[in-house]
């Protein structure tokens, strides 16, 4: 059997969106690669990406192939809208989105929802166009609340939209197995209904780049050691985790006459002053000052050149200190480029660095949190194992092309076919 065609609803995540720009992260890089490697592998089938359009883009694009193309479907205001305060705007977007197929005669034959605001539009065109959905949530309301509750957040809205969408959908695709497990044991869903499919990386973006020490140089770092750590100025994101435990990796490195460097990437450059991200960005400046961290710490904003592999290469650790993470799509990047990380043991991570490419820690022990990244950093045995394998884990399992054979194989070729029956 064949799919000729295929959508992805992905509403508040723009797969082409600038990474680092508000509401723009990992689930957008996994759609991007993930389409394009279906596109890739998969030349007769179409792949239709919808999302929402503001003023500042255009209406269609391509994802580097000519049978990707991302929708931008106009729905509420043309500006910017947080994904939290999306939902009175779903219907028309709903709407928008059918009209679009009909206008141009595509029938698709599966539509794949992407978090909670994708699901509500994919369960809403699934019973138009009676035709079967898949879903990935990505990140899940009722572990978001456990960590961070707040009004803003509407999470009564998402959590009741989670709860219809995953009891409607034929089958949830989700990246780790703990997302499963919190799947069963917090929203009742059917373990048979779960298909497990890790995020894969791009392993021509992401590689070993030989020289550490030249790159060092180019990024103005003379200190013995470089932490490096990415991501939106969320609280979620857990920095304020990883700065509190800096001070005692700085003070034991100095009795040995060691020094550190921490370069945080945050991707604020272009976002209104006035946003989340900003008072967030402002928060950790202050935590840094407080700290009696300037000399250490590099807030820089969203990497471009030189490119986020020479970050990985030249860095001693990534580290992902967030106090819950879904998968972690920067955990494999920075493995191909031979990195080794240290991670929240919340979520996702603890699936990947089984392996041995890094490890977990409880990011709030913040005297642990900073005993494993001396423990990293000083054991070089250690650190050269993680690299390798990181290394070998990325080529031998995470490449797009493998990621994207075995969602198409075990999932949208059986929802496809059973639906047919």
């Amino acid at each position: 059997m064949t799919i000729h065609s295929i959508c992805h609803v992905s509403v508040h995540g723009d797969p082409l969106g600038k990474l680092g720009m508000p509401d723009t992260g990992g689930q957008c890089v996994y759609i991007k690669e993930m389409c394009r490697a279906l596109g890739e592998l998969y030349e007769e089938m179409e792949i239709h990406v919808f999302t929402r359009w503001n003023v500042d883009k255009p209406r269609e694009e391509y994802i580097r192939h000519p049978n990707v193309k991302v929708i931008r479907i106009p729905c509420g205001p043309s500006t910017f809208i947080p994904k939290e305060d999306l939902f009175p705007y779903l219907a028309e977007f709903s709407k928008n989105t059918n009209l679009y197929l009909e206008k141009n005669g595509i029938k698709c034959e599966l539509i794949h929802g992407h978090y909670w605001d994708g699901g509500v539009v994919s369960l809403a065109l699934s019973k138009i166009r009676g035709i079967p959905f898949i879903h990935t949530n990505h990140s899940l309301g009722l572990l978001k609340k456990e960590v961070i509750d707040s009004p803003e957040l509407n999470y009564g809205i998402r959590i009741q939209e989670e709860r219809r969408i995953l009891a409607s959908c034929s089958t949830v695709v989700t990246l780790s197995n703990s997302q499963k497990e919190a799947l069963i044991s917090y929203y009742d869903v059917n373990p048979s209904k779960i298909r497990v499919i890790p995020g894969g990386v791009n392993l021509k973006a992401f590689y070993p780049v030989q020289n550490k020490e030249r790159i060092r140089v180019k990024l103005g770092i003379n200190s013995d050691y470089l932490l490096f750590a990415l991501g939106r100025c969320d609280p979620r994101k857990g920095f304020d985790q990883l700065l509190h435990a800096l001070p005692f990796v700085i003070q034991e490195l100095k009795t040995r006459g060691k020094t550190l460097t921490f370069i945080l990437a945050t991707g604020t450059q272009g976002v209104a002053h006035d946003t989340a991200e900003w008072q967030e960005l402002d928060r950790i400046m202050m935590l840094i000052e407080n700290l009696n961290l300037q000399e250490h710490v590099i807030v820089i904003g969203h990497v471009r050149d030189p490119p986020l592999r020479d970050f990985y290469s030249a860095a001693d650790l990534l580290v992902v200190p967030s106090i819950y993470e879904p998968f972690g799509l920067v955990i494999l990047e920075a493995m191909a480029c031979g990195c080794p990380v240290i991670a929240t043991n919340n979520g996702g991570p603890k699936d990947i660095l089984r392996s041995g490419a890094g490890t977990t820690v409880d990011v709030k022990d913040h005297e642990n949190f900073a005993k494993e990244i001396l423990n990293v950093l000083e054991n070089r045995t250690l650190w050269k194992k993680m690299s390798r394998v990181g290394i070998e884990e990325t080529r031998s399992h995470y490449d797009w092309s493998n990621v994207a054979r075995q969602l198409y194989r075990d999932v949208y070729l059986k929802s496809v076919t059973n639906s047919s029956k």
